[in-house]
Formats: structure tokens, C-alpha cells, sequence
């Protein structure tokens, strides 16, 4: 059985405590949803301007595998559930209010 991140960083599974669980490095390859941009709007109380975008397929994802789980992101798991995506669930933020890990993984269902 083997896990493959699929998201731009590292995600690290932290204890309550803090130590760290696991860590599965960043593989190298970003699932992302493709987009198609619509045009450029202007409104009055939105001070930049703003995209209209169609957010629509994955672009390339994974072949099933048996025993192989993906981490991707929570949209992408949205979008297309799958049984065989994971998404980092419970973040973990230090002093900052920056991510640093989470306590679990997660699967959409």
C-alpha cells in the first residue's frame, strides 16, 4: 500500500501533542482542477477586478491503483470524489496562524 501527495507541499499528520506521526513529502506532481477564464468584470465595491472562471476537469489525474491512496486537495476531492483520494483534515496552525500540519487525513464521501 502506498501513498502519493499530490498537493504542491509537504503534509505532515501531527499528534495533539504536536510530535509528528507522519510526513508525506511532495511528490513532484499537483493535481489541479483546469480552468476556463470567462472574462474580467469590474464592480463598484471591489476595489481589483474579477475573473470570472469555469472551474471543470482534473487536469491528469492518477491512474487507479489498488493499494495506492492520492492526498490531494479539498477541491479537487470535491469535485471529483473519488474512493482513492485523500484530503488533509483537522490543519494544525502555529503561533502565526500558518498550516503546519494536520491531525488526520480525510476522504470525502
Amino acid at each position: 500500500m502506498s501513498v502519493v501527495n499530490l498537493t504542491p507541499h509537504d503534509v505532515t499528520v501531527m499528534s495533539e501533542s504536536g510530535d509528528v506521526h507522519v510526513n508525506f513529502p511532495a511528490s513532484g506532481t499537483v493535481l489541479r482542477l483546469g480552468t476556463i477564464e470567462l472574462g474580467t468584470q469590474h464592480y463598484p465595491d471591489v476595489p481589483a477586478p474579477v475573473e470570472l472562471v469555469e472551474y471543470h476537469h482534473l487536469n491528469n489525474p492518477p491512474k487507479k491503483i489498488p493499494g495506492t491512496w492520492y492526498i490531494v486537495s479539498l477541491p479537487c476531492a470535491l469535485a471529483y470524489p473519488r474512493e482513492d483520494f485523500l484530503v488533509p483534515f483537522m490543519e494544525v496552525r502555529d503561533a502565526r496562524g500558518q498550516i503546519i500540519g494536520c491531525r488526520l487525513l480525510g476522504r470525502p464521501v
